[in-house]
């Protein structure tokens, strides 16, 4: 069977939906994105690509602050909204309970099972987006979502996004451990 050229505008699959958070004086805003990932095993930086039209990508550079809350699948309906709706027009404070950490401009989202708070140390440029790369200072997690003291996505079910096709899923079966399963191909 023959591979079919889908042309340049495809992403990797499949990518988690974070809330973004931030705060400016007393208003907290949050923002879905799935451009996330952590840039290095040694260094806890975490990239966020943001477009620089949002009013999230606005209030991180004037505080040089945020955090990455990962919801689960339970809160998919307020993910979606944070989504869909501008922190310049509507007010998100009273969508979850938030609870914070040592950074003041970094709101946590108490319902989400994991958190981060990052403080900015660079920017890249990218088109209409600037990917926006934090260091993780500290994270935070249910107890009920870990095991072995580390979370468990088959506890909090993580959403997860595919694109172009623009839809939801959560996370399926473990196929083994990373880092051993192919050991049996030395």
């Amino acid at each position: 069977m023959g591979k079919i050229s889908l042309g340049t505008n495809m992403y990797l699959y499949p990518m988690s939906i974070n809330l973004i958070g931030t705060k400016i004086g007393e208003k907290v805003n949050f923002m879905a994105v799935g451009f996330v990932s952590r840039l290095d095993m040694s260094r806890p930086l975490i990239g966020v690509s943001i477009n620089r039209e949002h009013e999230t990508y606005h209030t991180i550079m004037k505080t040089q602050e945020f955090s990455i809350n990962v919801p689960s699948a339970d809160l998919v309906e307020r993910v979606d909204y944070c989504g869909l709706v501008s922190g310049k027009d509507v007010d998100k404070t009273p969508i979850f309970d938030i609870f914070y950490g040592i950074l003041p401009n970094a709101p946590m989202i108490q319902d989400c099972p994991v958190s981060f708070e990052c403080k900015v140390v660079n920017t890249l440029d990218f088109g209409l987006n600037t990917l926006v790369i934090g260091e993780i200072v500290a994270s935070y997690a249910d107890e009920q979502s870990l095991t072995d003291g580390h979370p468990d996505v088959t506890k909090f079910k993580p959403i997860l996004l595919t694109m172009p096709d623009n839809r939801y899923w959560t996370i399926g079966e473990s196929l083994g451990d990373a880092w051993k399963i192919g050991k049996t191909m030395i």
